[in-house]
């Protein structure tokens, strides 16, 4: 859709009241890597034919400026968006939304590409490892006001050990090389991130001014 006209209000509003009307959309059930070349196969068919498609594979971007001049386009976009991330979402077991971090992108207007994304790129991934998302996290994880270097390993290791468990369970590290990876990934994540912060702590570890 060409946000600067293809359609007008009275077009998207019909639109969207048939979209939001429409039956919800029934994707096979994703719980691990062997039944994801099924599950990604029938995607396009259901999304294709109610010009999801674009929006989900992220060919198609929101336009912020359209949407505040015009409120039938974010009305449109909006009920788009939310059919599709529904469909992926629910499609998804216990263990991978929490692993993609579904509540966390919900609210984006580009959440159903975001999820599309996450989800193909933990499935295609040569040995299962989980994407960079999870250790984008341990790599930022600060040392807070108050907390003890000791406090904040613990931390660390914590979320390290609940990575593991939901990959396991969720067959994404499925080789020897795939789980050794991981947690050398995760050890150097605790030893990086002590290290900065032990640094940053340390009195007169930053240069002085002259």
């Amino acid at each position: 859709m060409n946000p600067g006209g293809r359609y007008d209000d009275k077009e998207l509003a019909q639109h969207t009241k048939a979209l939001v009307s429409s039956p919800p959309i029934k994707l096979p059930k994703l719980q691990s890597k062997s039944d994801y070349k099924w599950w990604r196969s029938e995607v396009p068919l259901h999304f294709d034919t109610r010009m999801l498609g674009a929006i989900t594979y992220g060919t198609e971007r929101y336009d912020e400026a359209e949407g505040l001049r015009r409120a039938k386009y974010h009305e449109w976009f909006e009920a788009r968006k939310n059919k599709a991330f529904s469909a992926l979402a629910l499609s998804l077991s216990v263990d991978l939304r929490t692993t993609f971090k579904i509540d966390d992108i919900r609210d984006n207007m580009d959440a159903a590409a975001l999820l599309f994304t996450r989800i193909t790129q933990h499935f295609e991934a040569g040995d299962g490892i989980n994407p960079d998302y999870w250790l984008q996290e341990l790599v930022t994880r600060r040392l807070k006001s108050g907390e003890t270097v000791t406090a904040y390993v613990d931390d660390v290791a914590r979320k390290c050990t609940k990575d593991w468990r939901v990959n396991t369970a969720t067959g994404s590290t499925t080789t020897t090389a795939g789980a050794s990876s991981w947690r050398r990934q995760c050890s150097a994540c605790v030893r990086l991130n002590t290290s900065v912060n032990n640094f940053v702590a340390r009195p007169g570890s930053l240069p002085r001014r002259h």
